[in-house]
């Protein structure tokens, strides 16, 4: 009788445990409570950075983006330096992306926000489009892995790797990944699933390194 009686115990126990949430959630749990959180975001700040040979933009007259960093206000305004190469010589250039059109200046050549069409270049506002974007492209990633748990800059993070075809991935870093298999690996925050860190490595090996942070903490996006 005290066996069975330890058995059913046992079994409730596991129950509850799986009720309430108990172990960890798999690889697919956790991209769709990031994805999820990621939709739900009104402000963060982010970092992007190309590592490796970079990609030149027919749009952006051959240009190539190096790197970006900015804020993110939902649901479609962004604000952003912008490190590019153009034609061997690098600058840096201030971005906006906002409902009525996109906005750059270029201090000291061109020190107030003018207008400027990226179409088919690099567009920021997409990576947090929830259609497109990293809300999206989250929960279509192919054969998520958990990984395990791991320390970024103080953060407890769950790991995930993943695959994806590159040129499905171009919204996730607003511009351009080099067509073929690409892994994908993701760092989501433990206790919030917010996602803080990805990395895209090209089948070339050359990278886009991704940084987001201040979840809902308070930006200023420039009027231009």
């Amino acid at each position: 009788m005290k066996r069975i009686v330890f058995a059913l115990f046992a079994v409730l126990l596991a129950v509850a445990l799986v009720a309430c949430g108990g172990g960890k959630p798999t690889a697919e749990e956790i991209l769709r409570h990031a994805a999820d959180k990621m939709a739900a975001t009104q402000t963060l700040q982010f970092a992007l950075e190309r590592e490796g040979e970079p990609i030149q933009l027919e749009a952006m007259m051959n240009a190539a983006i190096l790197s970006a960093q900015g804020a993110y206000q939902a649901p479609d305004s962004v604000y952003a330096t912008v490190k590019v190469n153009a034609q061997g010589m690098v600058a840096e250039t201030e971005v906006l992306w906002l409902p009525e059109g996109i906005f750059f200046k270029f201090p000291p050549l061109i020190p107030n926000y003018k207008p400027i069409d990226l179409e088919g270049a690099f567009d920021a506002a997409a990576i947090f489009d929830a259609e497109v974007g990293l809300p999206h492209i989250l929960i279509g990633l192919a054969n998520p892995t958990l990984l395990g748990e791991e320390d970024v800059e103080g953060t407890t993070t769950y790991h995930v790797s993943a695959q994806a075809e590159g040129s499905d991935l171009a919204n996730l870093v607003g511009g351009a990944v080099q067509p073929g298999p690409t892994a994908v690996d993701i760092w989501v925050a433990k206790d919030t699933y917010e996602v803080v860190r990805i990395v895209l490595t090209e089948e070339a090996g050359n990278k886009w390194l991704m940084d987001f942070y201040g979840f809902g903490e308070p930006v200023e996006i420039p009027a231009p």
